[in-house]
């Protein structure tokens, strides 16, 4: 019968007929869901090289009054899951019939060259399913299968008889490994073990399906966005695709946490700068927060925090107002404005008698009602973009600068991000911190670091003078269920203005030749901490000069002194100015 069976291949491979008309080869167009075993099939020769084209020898007929025709299709690792067809769709009339009454039916070519028909080229492994499949000349319609198994013990040598089913094992594991914040992709990997096991794997969470991955080489993959906050237990479940050779197999759950995402910033920590504050932007270029902004939020174009601008300082008067007059009846007394630490637009002058609102306006005629009584007024200075000063004409103690922070609710960050490049704000000036905003934040807090540690201070303060050169960060932490967040506003502390004389320097002394003047510096603000002199003849320095005393000598006789005074202070600019000069006689 071998014989036999060999020469019916070799006939066979030359010519078959489909539906009574020659075809030579046969056609893998037509693909196949295996329908029901109706019997089994031997394979000739039992074992083998892939160089051969074996015969199939059925156990049996197709009985199916329908099933005029038969065709072998094989399953299995590197074929398409669907199969592939190794015969033509031959008529069950022709087809040689074998002692047991079934039909004896050849691979239309050698399973090397069946496998190299594959994109890719098929590597054999394992259990391959070959099946006769009774069906009609035309359509798909399966109306029985007989079934056989080769087994490859390596790509080139094959057996045959009953399948050798393969217990499969399947690992499911996970990237991000443990846990991953709602929203984000979700990698799910299965390993199917041993290799070659065809088949797609199905990922579910708690019994729900998320999708199914095609099994390529050994693994299976799925990447998902759909895993809701909380905890999962996901699994993968194999089923093999080829119908022998392979056990379905189920992966051990795998515990996942899926976290809400961190706070988000929705409006940013920001600094809070009064109006005049001396603004430097990360270029270099220096702005002067104007009165038009107050209650808006500014920014640099080029980076750094922004900056919610309010009232600015109220200017102080450094000298007392004074009254200016005889004040006797009929004559006309006026105010003179002292010294004030910002130049004022416009003032407001109230006369008192007796501390009682006499009359309102820049001066003041004595009337016959106010002999024997005590006339006095109040200066009220303005400032656009700034608080009202205000000063008696009897000396008043300064107080020291504050700030409101009350239009900080008016300013409008909404949807803009943090920027931690630094800004640079001078000594001396008010600084606030305005708290950020965060979305899926449980709780927020706020405060200040400095050169990254701790510092604490005021929500505003006025920036003291050790600060100068160091890094003052207004940070917002943010915590939620997701974790925490921060938004940082960050400023280089800078030079301070200039120190100002509010009162002169001056030169205490007989000017003669022979006598010690002294050289008194006036009067500063802020306060300086060291003053240095510089002596000076008719406006030039006179070498060597430069104590707070000088003894006037032969050379000075008939000349003009004067004294240079320059005043320091930490992270202050420099204030300079020169006394009155004295005639030498």
């Amino acid at each position: 019968m071998k014989s036999g069976m060999r020469r019916l291949a070799a006939r066979l491979a030359a010519t078959t007929l489909i539906g009574g008309v020659a075809l030579s080869g046969a056609t893998a167009a037509q693909a196949w869901t295996l329908g029901t075993q109706i019997g089994t099939a031997t394979v000739d020769p039992v074992s083998g090289v892939d160089d051969l084209a074996p015969t199939i020898a059925t156990s049996g007929a197709c009985t199916d009054v329908n099933a005029t025709n038969s065709q072998l299709v094989i399953y299995g690792s590197g074929f398409p899951t669907d199969g592939y067809n190794v015969s033509a769709n031959n008529p069950n009339s022709i087809i040689p019939t074998n002692p047991a009454g079934g039909y004896d039916v050849p691979f239309i070519d050698t399973l090397a060259n069946i496998a190299l028909a594959q994109t890719p080229p098929v590597t054999y492994t394992g259990n391959y399913t070959v099946a006769l499949v009774c069906k009609h000349s035309f359509g798909q319609i399966d109306y029985g299968d007989f079934i056989t198994t080769l087994t490859f013990t390596d790509p080139h040598h094959y057996t045959s008889g009953a399948a050798a089913v393969v217990a499969t094992t399947t690992t499911l594991t996970t990237s991000p490994a443990t846990s991953a914040v709602a929203g984000a992709a979700v990698t799910l990997s299965a390993a199917v073990t041993p290799a070659g096991a065809a088949g797609s794997v199905q990922f579910l969470n708690g019994g729900v399906a998320l999708g199914t991955a095609a099994v390529s080489g050994t693994t299976a993959t799925l990447t998902t966005t759909t895993l809701a906050v909380g905890m999962h237990s996901l699994t993968a479940v194999f089923t093999p695709t080829a119908p022998a050779g392979a056990t379905p197999s189920t992966s051990a759950a795998v515990s996942y946490a899926v976290n809400p995402p961190a706070p988000a910033i929705t409006q940013p920590s920001a600094f809070v700068l009064p109006v005049g504050t001396k603004l430097t932007c990360p270029n270099g270029h220096i702005v002067p927060l104007p009165a038009s902004e107050v209650g808006n939020a500014v920014y640099c174009g080029e980076g750094g925090a922004y900056v919610v601008v309010v009232k600015g300082v109220r200017p102080i008067a450094l000298v007392a107002p004074s009254i200016v007059g005889s004040g006797k009846v009929g004559s006309t007394l006026t105010v003179k404005q002292g010294v004030w630490t910002l130049a004022y637009t416009s003032r407001t002058v109230i006369w008192l008698r007796d501390g009682k609102v006499t009359a309102i306006g820049g001066s003041y005629v004595v009337k016959k009602a106010d002999k024997g009584h005590k006339i006095s007024a109040t200066v009220t200075v303005h400032l656009a973009g700034h608080a009202d000063g205000s000063a008696g004409t009897a000396p008043v103690k300064t107080k020291a600068l504050r700030t409101s922070l009350s239009s900080m609710a008016n300013a409008v960050l909404n949807g803009v991000v943090g920027d931690s490049t630094p800004l640079g704000v001078p000594v001396g000036s008010v600084i606030g911190c305005a708290k950020g905003e965060f979305t899926g934040a449980t709780t927020t807090t706020s405060g200040w670091l400095l050169d990254g540690k701790a510092y604490s201070a005021d929500v505003a303060f006025v920036v003291p003078d050790a600060l100068f050169g160091h890094q003052l960060v207004c940070r917002t932490t943010a915590t939620g269920p997701g974790g925490t967040a921060t938004s940082d506003a960050v400023a280089t502390i800078g030079v301070g203005a200039k120190l100002l004389p509010y009162i002169a320097p001056k030169i205490a002394g007989t000017a003669k030749v022979g006598k010690k003047l002294t050289a008194l510096a006036g009067k500063w603000y802020p306060v300086y901490a060291k003053a240095t002199f510089v002596w000076l003849r008719n406006g030039v320095a006179i070498k060597g000069a430069t104590k707070a005393t000088y003894v006037l000598g032969k050379a000075d006789k008939k000349h003009k002194i004067s004294v240079r005074v320059s005043v320091t202070r930490t992270g202050w600019v420099t204030g300079k100015a020169v006394s009155a000069a004295v005639s030498v006689g």
